[in-house]
This record gives structure tokens, C-alpha cells and sequence, in this order.
């Protein structure tokens, strides 16, 4: 059904979303506020005091959009006749494009959201309009149906919106004031004379780790000086940053951290651009978006300057990938609904590489994006080309002219200098001070882990992998007896014809794209009961993920020696964790036996032990902190006290902490009780939990009936919950004890399901982040105060270039070192020491275990 526009005419405000969705369609009107995308867009569109009679609203393209895709050219030159005429009849003052494909139409097919959103720009056309209008972008509010952090980009752009109708903010982009810099490499003099007197300088790093190519530096806006690997300036600047009083203002310090070191240079103070952007939710991360948005600069990315080059070496590299024989994919047996079963026989990798190959000389389509896209679909065909030829090389700008080099990397340092008196205004505004020296104190220790790695044994690996594909084999053939029907039970699709068509097992939900029943590992527990086989489906699933995700490909990420050196990321999770990809070490699966056997391939090398020491307990005890619940208070102040867990569970049960047995199920239920406060658990959440530990029999109610128990014994908790849920709708965030903030706009959503996860956020996320805040404290000591004291005893290892003892791993609560094997009863004491005597904020006292051994299995 076509869906026109609707609304006044003329009309100051004309609103215009990407297409109509599944309800507009059937009802012909756009945003029926009703459906969920009408909801959420009524409820921001009213809270800036604007109302449905006041405004226009319409969409680029009026027919609805299979999958919600975006509306394609095809189909906006086919509506742009009608999008004209309602723009004609309006005479709009200001134009809200709502998503992506609504801005571009207004303001460009390169623009990103990310770079325009909630910013004024003029728009002109006169053959539509008799006036200029003014075009304010607006994140479309159905995002944040599906991605909940989103919500407060929503919210904030239309309060950029309320901004502009008040006349508060100018109806134009910022704009670079700066119309010829100077960006040039400049030598040794040139770096004294820059540095001379000064406090602060913005520095940026150019390079792969391990293949650094220069810095670039700037102190004042508009000027940067560039410094390449091995020349008599960077020889100059490492002086300079002998200085005890200077600041290093870096984008991504974790990055450039390491960089510099291979460089030679170590600053002994900085700070971070990027990580403020990160600590304010608000901003875009990313160096050259900030510096269009809050200067106005205008940068070119590093794929667009190194495009060319990077294109050469991806062909190449596939080039040489042809020439070799790889193995064959794999057959699969298919299985359709009143269909007989079919063998389905992928490509191979060499005819795949052949097809891009052929593509790129005939489309000249993105050689790169095609191979990062096989690796994601078809990671096994990919894994063994990269086994032997290695990952496929980046550019760097060594690849490209150096009149184009130079600039570009001078501009980064200029665009940082720029930035970082408006971040640091934002950051002092938001009382976000205190939150940001913690992080960036334990920097310089997260960024050593990251270089310094884990060392894993290749062999055992490889052995387990082994054994899990020998159980996986019988599992195949036990399936298939035990179901009457001959499957591959890796395949979704077979599982779901086997269970609920082959044996007519009832099915309860449905997968996202509604193709066929689900089958994930929450939907089989449920049915374990069911069959026989179910049970079995589900032990293949486990030794299928262990084997697929661990045992096969873990020692493909080992360095050659030995060590598997992972990417964090300080600036991704909102409670302030840490981040790890490429691989995720810290998604070791624990909850097993079988699984916990993956931790054992994590060794120390010889001669060397690793350690953990973690915090005991510290969500509950940041929970008691922040509730101030007089029970909990009272648990964790008594020195007699066996533990929390302990205690919670002699309370409900009416027994003494000293008979409770923690291999109970009275015990583990209690625990699960209170982890799952934090979470905001529901009767019917804990009842899964249960059934997935071997409790088929529980019931709703049963855990009903624990949670009630539990808030009667600590009612201080219900209080503080409730009021962090007051809290976030009051202000539409929440903050933790250290002063970390989470928008939580979608606290305020007239859909349920955002409000209620908007909710739990409120409550979980200052427990997470302000435990987080206590680890971070404890690292930051450890590097400052405990490790220097053992480097200073001990030389480094001349052929690993080792220290006697290493930060590697940072897991939620838990520190993991790696040191000499007869230092143990020496650190002990002064990393418990540091663990324990992190902060004097909390109402509670503090605590820390360690343990160590020859592999990470030993540590727990």
C-alpha cells in the first residue's frame, strides 16, 4: 500500500523517516503510534513538547520495504515526484531526516550519521522551496528498538532539535578555522624549539605494532610536525620526553602506547582523547569524527589514503593463495519441510578466490571486504590459507607517496591538540574527573598485558581437539540411532527437522527471522526431558563449540613464540570492563568440567608460574556499599563470618552458616539468587538457571518464592534498586561510585521490553562498573608500586626480553601474573596487600585470594 505523508500544510517542521514499516503499511499512515517505531517516535517527539497536529511526517520512499532494508535508488527515484510535492506544500523551516538513507537524500551519499547527527546544517533548493530551511539529522527512533544504547543519541539529538526552535544553538555545522595548516617533518631543532616550555602536546603514532613508521606532534591548532622511525628528530623528541612535567595527549593511548615504546619513547604522563570521548557515551570515538563535529575539520580516513596500495596487496595475497591446492568443503545433507533430504556440496576456497579475483578485475569490487566476508560466513576454508601464507597484509604509509604521508599524519596530531580542551570542558561538566584517572592510570598495565600475551601449549590443543572429534563421531551415530533419522547434528536446520518434524516434539519459539523452529542451547534444555536424544544433541553442541571455537582455533592465533597476544579494548563496554577480540581470552568457557579442560592449554613457560589473585565477592560487597542494607553490612563486617553465600543461604534455609553445604542445591540456589539480583532476575530466569543445572523439577513459583526470601532477609537492597530506577528516569542515566555514567533514556519507553532492560541496567550497572572501579585501583597499584620493585631486583630475560614478573590477563575480578616459580610467597602478600587496600570508599572491608600453578586450569 502506498503511504503518503501526513500533517499540516504548510508546516514549520517536516519529519521524514527511511519507509514505512509492516503496521504503516496496513494502515496507510506513517508512524502509527501504536506500533513500536510510533511509540518510541512519539514519545521524544513529545518530549520536546511537539505534538502530532504540529508537524508533518512522512517517508523517502511510501511503499514498504521487504526485511526493512534500505530503500534503494531505484526505489527513491520512483517516489522522489511525491517526497517533492509534500516538500512544496510544506514549506518547512527545518527538515528532520530520520536514519541514514533520510539524511543522505538532504545531504550527501558519503555522510555518515555518526559525523551529523543532532547538527544544523542549511539546505536550499529552490525549485521546492521559496525559503532555505535548516536540515537536523536525527538518529531514526526504531534503532533503538534494537540496540538500547542507542536511545541516548536519540535523545540527545532531539534535544538538539528543542535546542535550535529555542534559538540556542546556531543553525550551522562547525567549520574549520584554519584555512592553510602547516603539517611537515621537521628536525631535530625544529622538535626543541617547538617543545620548549611547554606542558602539554598531542601526539599521534603512525604504524603497525611491530612495523612503527613515525609520530607526529602538535601544540598549537593548525600546525603539525611529523617525526619518522630512526631519524636524528626522534632521537631529539625521546630527550624532550625525559621531562617529568610534560603531557601526552594521545588518541587510543593503548594503541600508541606501544607504539611509542618501539619507538623509544615513553611518556611518563598523558592523557587520552579517545578515552574521554568514551567516558562522555555522547561522542563518536573515532579521532576524525570528533574533529568534524567539534572543529569542523575535515579528515581523510586511512583506508582512503591507503586504498590503492591495500588493494595491491590483497589481490596478491589471494593471488598466491591460487596457486596452491586447498582442502575441499565440506557435503552437507539438507533438509527441507516435505522435502526429501538433498546433499548440498559448498565451493571451494580456490574457486571461491578465483570468483573475487575475476570480480575485481571486471566490477572492481573491494577485494578486501570479499575476503573479511569468507572469513566471517566460512571461517574453515579461510583458516588454513591464513595458517600458511598468514594474515593478509595492511597497507601502511610507507606504501604510499609521501607528500601524501606527511600530511596526513600531521593532521591527526593537529585534529587531537584541538579536541582536547573541548573534550576536557566536557569531562570537568559531567564530573566525570575522578572516573577517567582511574582508567587511564591501569593503561599502561592493560597495554603491557596486551604485548605481553599468554603462552599456550599447541599440542594439548590439538590432542583435545582430537578427542572431542573422535566423541563427536560417536555422538553422530548415537543421534541418529537414538532419533530414527540419519543427520549431521551440527546443522541448525537438521536439528529442527529431526525434533519437532521427525518426531513431533512441541516447539515454542520460533528463530529471529522466523525461517524454522529454534534450537539454541536455552530452547534444548527445555525440551531435555522430551526424548533421549536430546541430551545427546546437547553434549555434540557442547563438544562441537569446544572443538570449533577453542581447541581448533586457538593455536592459530599463537605467535611464534608461543604466545597468543590478544586485542583489548578499554572503550567498549559500558561498566568500564575490558574487551578482548582476536581472540576473546576471557570467554573461556568455565561452567563445565569438559569446558573448564580448555583453560588447562594456557601454561607458564618453564621456569615460570601464573597466578591469580581476585577479589572476593566484590559485587556483593559494592552491592552492601550502595544499599547500605544493614544485614549485608552486617555479614561482611563479621570475622566470623564464612562468606556471604554462606550466610544468605543459613538465613533462607533457618540453618547454622557452619551446616550448609556448598555442593547443595540449597547452597548454589541461593547464590544464584543473589548474583541474579544484580541482574534483576526474574522467577521465570531462575527457574531456566536451574533447569540448565540439572533441576528439571523446579518451578516457577519455587524461585518465586527464594527471591521474596532473599529481599525479606536484605530489604535495604529493594530500596536501592527502586531508587536507581527513579534515579535513571529523572535524568535519564545513572551514575556508579566513582562517577561513571549509562544513559538509560530507554528507561522512559512506552515499550515494554526497552523499559524493563533500561531498568536492569539501572540497577546492575552501578554494581558491575563500581566493582570495576575497586579492580582498576588494585592494577594501577600493582604496576606503580609492586611490580617495579621486583623489575629493579631482577634483570629482564635477554632472549624474551621477559621481565621477572608480567601482567598478562585482567577477567572481571581477577589479576593473572606471570613470574619466576620461586617468587609465589613473595608477591602473595603485596598483591593481596593491593587487592585489599584498593579504596576506603566502600562501607565494607575488602578481601583477596590467590592461587598459582603451571596452567590457568590450576588457578580456580
Amino acid at each position: 500500500m502506498k503511504v503518503p505523508g501526513d500533517g499540516p500544510t504548510p508546516c514549520k517542521l517536516f519529519f521524514m523517516g527511511e519507509g514505512p514499516g509492516v503496521q504503516e503499511d496496513r494502515k496507510g499512515e506513517p508512524f502509527v503510534p501504536w506500533a513500536p517505531a510510533g511509540k518510541e517516535f512519539k514519545r521524544f517527539h513529545e518530549g520536546i513538547f511537539l505534538y502530532r497536529e504540529d508537524i508533518f511526517v512522512t517517508n523517502l520512499v511510501k511503499y514498504h520495504v521487504e526485511n526493512d532494508e534500505d530503500p534503494t535508488p531505484e526505489m527513491i527515484a520512483r517516489d522522489e515526484p511525491d517526497l517533492l510535492r509534500e516538500l512544496e506544500a510544506c514549506q518547512p523551516e527545518v527538515i528532520i531526516p530520520l536514519g541514514a538513507p533520510a539524511t543522505r537524500y538532504f545531504l550527501g551519499e558519503d555522510v555518515t550519521m555518526d559525523a551529523v547527527h543532532g547538527i544544523p546544517h542549511p539546505w536550499q533548493n529552490s525549485l521546492w522551496l521559496k525559503n532555505p530551511a535548516v536540515v537536523l539529522p536525527i538518529y531514526h527512533p526504531a534503532l533503538g528498538l534494537h540496540s538500547p544504547s542507542m536511545q541516548a543519541l536519540i535523545h540527545y539529538d532531539f534535544q538538539q532539535l528543542h535546542s535550535l526552535l529555542a534559538g540556542e544553538i546556531e543553525a550551522w555545522p562547525k567549520v574549520d578555522e584554519i584555512e592553510k595548516p602547516r603539517y611537515e617533518e621537521v628536525g631535530p631543532m625544529d622538535v626543541y624549539a617547538s617543545l620548549a616550555g611547554r606542558k602539554r602536546c598531542a601526539v599521534d603514532t603512525e604504524g603497525l605494532p611491530g612495523k612503527a613508521w613515525g609520530l607526529s606532534f602538535s601544540v598549537n591548532a593548525g600546525t603539525g610536525w611529523v617525526i619518522k622511525k630512526g631519524t636524528e628528530a626522534l632521537k631529539a623528541f625521546k630527550k624532550v620526553w625525559a621531562r617529568d612535567d610534560m603531557v601526552m595527549v594521545l588518541h587510543n593511548a593503548l594503541y600508541d602506547l606501544g607504539v611509542l615504546r618501539e619507538l623509544g619513547v615513553t611518556p611518563k604522563r598523558f592523557t587520552d582523547t579517545m578515552h574521554k570521548a568514551y567516558l562522555l557515551c555522547l561522542e563518536p570515538q573515532q579521532l576524525k569524527l570528533l574533529a568534524k563535529r567539534l572543529c569542523g575539520m575535515e579528515m581523510n580516513s586511512y583506508e582512503e589514503i591507503t586504498r590503492d596500495a591495500s588493494t595491491k596487496l590483497a589481490v596478491d595475497y589471494l593471488t598466491e593463495a591460487t596457486i596452491h591446492e586447498w582442502p575441499p568443503a565440506a557435503e552437507e545433507l539438507i533438509f527441507k519441510e516435505n522435502k526429501p533430504p538433498r546433499l548440498s556440496k559448498k565451493w571451494s576456497v580456490n574457486k571461491r578466490i578465483d570468483r573475487i579475483l575475476k570480480d575485481y578485475l571486471e566490477k572492481d569490487s573491494n577485494v578486501r571486504k570479499r575476503w573479511a566476508d569468507l572469513k566471517k560466513k566460512t571461517p574453515e576454508l579461510a583458516l588454513p590459507i591464513e595458517l600458511k601464507l598468514g594474515e593478509m597484509p595492511e597497507a601502511t604509509l610507507d606504501d604510499i607517496p609521501q607528500n601524501v604521508a606527511i600530511p596526513y599524519s600531521g593532521r591527526d596530531a593537529d585534529a587531537t591538540t584541538r579536541i582536547d580542551p573541548i573534550l576536557d570542558q566536557m569531562i570537568v561538566s559531567m564530573g566525570l574527573e575522578e572516573v577517567l584517572e582511574i582508567d587511564l592510570n591501569c593503561t599502561p598495565m592493560i597495554e603491557r598485558m596486551q604485548s605481553v600475551g599468554m603462552m599456550a601449549d599447541k599440542e594439548y590443543f590439538e590432542r583435545f581437539g582430537r578427542e572431542l572429534g573422535r566423541e563427536l563421531e560417536s555422538l553422530t551415530r548415537q543421534i541418529s540411532e537414538v532419533g530414527g533419522l540419519e543427520i549431521n547434528p551440527a546443522s541448525g536446520d537438521q536439528r529442527a527437522h529431526l525434533l519437532f518434524h521427525h518426531l513431533g516434539l512441541e516447539s515454542h519459539k520460533m528463530t529471529k527471522a522466523k525461517t524454522r523452529e529454534a534450537v539454541d542451547v536455552k530452547v534444548m534444555e527445555a525440551l531435555r526431558p522430551a526424548h533421549p536424544v536430546v541430551p545427546l544433541l546437547l553434549d555434540f553442541s557442547e563438544r562441537a563449540k569446544l572443538k570449533n571455537t577453542y581447541a581448533d582455533k586457538l593455536p592459530l592465533w599463537m605467535s611464534e613464540d608461543g604466545r597468543i597476544r590478544a586485542t583489548i579494548r578499554q572503550t567498549r563496554i559500558p561498566t568500564g570492563r575490558l574487551a578482548f577480540s582476536r581472540p576473546n581470552l576471557v570467554a573461556q568457557p568455565v561452567r563445565t568440567q569438559l569446558g573448564r579442560r580448555i583453560r588447562e592449554g594456557f601454561i607458564s613457560p618453564p621456569g615460570k608460574l601464573l597466578g591469580s589473585w581476585d577479589l572476593n565477592q566484590i559485587e556483593m560487597r559494592v552491592m552492601a556499599h550502595e544499599s547500605e542494607d544493614e544485614n549485608m553490612l552486617k555479614v561482611f563486617h563479621d570475622p566470623t563470618s564464612l562468606g556471604f553465600h554462606f550466610a544468605t543461604c543459613a538465613k533462607i534455609h533457618g540453618i547454622r552458616p557452619e551446616d550448609v553445604n556448598k555442593e547443595s542445591t540449597e547452597y548454589m540456589m541461593s547464590k544464584n539468587v543473589s548474583f541474579g539480583i544484580i541482574f534483576r532476575i526474574s522467577a521465570m530466569g531462575l527457574t531456566a538457571q536451574m533447569h540448565q543445572r540439572g533441576h528439571p523439577g523446579w518451578t516457577d513459583d519455587d524461585s518465586q518464592r527464594m527471591i521474596d526470601e532473599w529481599f525479606a532477609i536484605y530489604p535495604g537492597v529493594k530500596s536501592f534498586m527502586e531508587a536507581k530506577m527513579a534515579e535513571a528516569r529523572r535524568y535519564g542515566y545513572v551514575r556508579d561510585m566513582w562517577g561513571r555514567i549509562r544513559y538509560l533514556e530507554g528507561i522512559r519507553s512506552k515499550v515494554r521490553a526497552i523499559r524493563s532492560e533500561a531498568e536492569r541496567q539501572a540497577i546492575n550497572f552501578p554494581i558491575q562498573s563500581g566493582a570495576q572501579g575497586v579492580i582498576k585501583l588494585a592494577m594501577a597499584g600493582i604496576w606503580y608500586d609492586v611490580l617495579p620493585a621486583f623489575w629493579e631486583e631482577r634483570p629482564k630475560d635477554k632472549e624474551t626480553g621477559m621481565e621477572c614478573v608480567e601482567p598478562i590477563l585482567q577477567v572481571h575480578d581477577e589479576v593473572v601474573l606471570e613470574f619466576d616459580e620461586d617468587l609465589p610467597t613473595l608477591l602473595d602478600p603485596m598483591i593481596q596487600a593491593q587487592l585489599s587496600g584498593a579504596t576506603t570508599k566502600l562501607r565494607v572491608p575488602i578481601t583477596a585470594s590467590g592461587a598459582w600453578g603451571v596452567n590457568w586450569k590450576e588457578l580456580k
